[in-house]
């Protein structure tokens, strides 16, 4: 019985990443291994486009977040899963802190693996 995949689609969003931190992006998608990238607050802007996975169990959650309203205040008080990558990117931005940003790339599988492969090349012909 095969598996489904766990990501369902891809968060898009625009930072600015170092030498070091895109050859690590690149480096854990060919191993198909999950990587963190750590961001400063000055880098939640930019040109460089990372797509970031977005899970099943995230959009179960995200799912039941937006249906039980009376659940809205245990929610608010916990970083992701429960807020969505873009969520907590312009949170971070407006607060001036910076963004731990997961990677999940041991899960990708298809099309989707597809469009990381080529967002990472991009990365590198800037």
């Amino acid at each position: 019985m095969d598996k489904e995949p766990l990501v369902t689609f891809l968060y898009e969003i625009n930072v600015t990443l170092s030498k070091y931190q895109k050859r690590k992006i690149r480096n854990a998608f060919i191993k198909g291994k999950d990587t963190r990238v750590k961001l400063k607050n000055k880098d939640l802007t930019g040109n460089d486009t990372i797509l970031v996975p977005h899970s099943t169990f995230q959009s179960i959650l995200d799912e039941f977040r937006e249906e039980n309203e009376e659940f809205k205040e245990f929610f608010e008080g916990y970083p992701m899963p429960f807020h969505s990558i873009v969520e907590e990117l312009e949170e971070k931005r407006s607060t001036g802190k910076g963004l731990l940003v997961d990677l999940g790339y041991s899960v990708i599988t298809g099309p989707i693996k597809d469009s990381v492969a080529k967002n990472i090349k991009k990365l590198f012909s800037k």
